[in-house]
């Protein structure tokens, strides 16, 4: 059997990462502010949304998770005062999450342990122009799965 093409060395290079960094991530979150990576990528999107409130539908798209799971970890982030979950204001069959000044707060301390954690286990590791090519390449990858996804 002949040896990977370069092409699928570089997914494969990309698997590898992806999983260490994700490792990495988890790991100075947790030590930084005791919570896991998964409330960090539910609670940077409510942060996003418009004064931070967020449909759950929309939020479960956005997170690219099943209904259920995500239902458990805002469960989770409500528990621990967070966010809070209340009916939407335009229909009586929606649910909105939204973050609690307790969130905000939190969130912020998340958010300097992870933009500190992606400058040294990433930004760090990369040139100026190795991080265009790969925001392009990605990029373009990102939206061609987009587009197959969507037909």
């Amino acid at each position: 059997m002949a040896p990977p093409s370069d092409k699928r060395l570089a997914w494969l290079r990309m698997l590898e990462a992806h999983t260490r960094l994700v490792m990495l991530m988890e790991r100075d979150l947790r030590r930084d502010c005791g919570v896991p990576l998964a409330w960090y990528d539910v609670l940077i999107k409510v942060w996003l949304a418009p004064d931070h409130r967020i449909r759950m539908a929309e939020l479960a798209e956005q997170v690219l998770l099943s209904r259920s799971w995500l239902t458990r970890r805002v469960v989770q982030l409500e528990d621990a005062g967070l966010v809070t979950r209340t009916g939407a204001d335009d229909d009586g069959r929606g649910v909105v999450a939204a973050m609690t000044p307790a969130g905000l707060k939190a969130f912020a301390r998340m958010e300097q342990s992870h933009a500190t954690s992606i400058a040294t286990h990433f930004s760090a590791l990369l040139s100026q122009d190795e991080a265009r090519v790969i925001s392009t390449v990605f990029s373009r990858i990102s939206a061609a799965g987009e587009a197959a996804l969507n037909r």
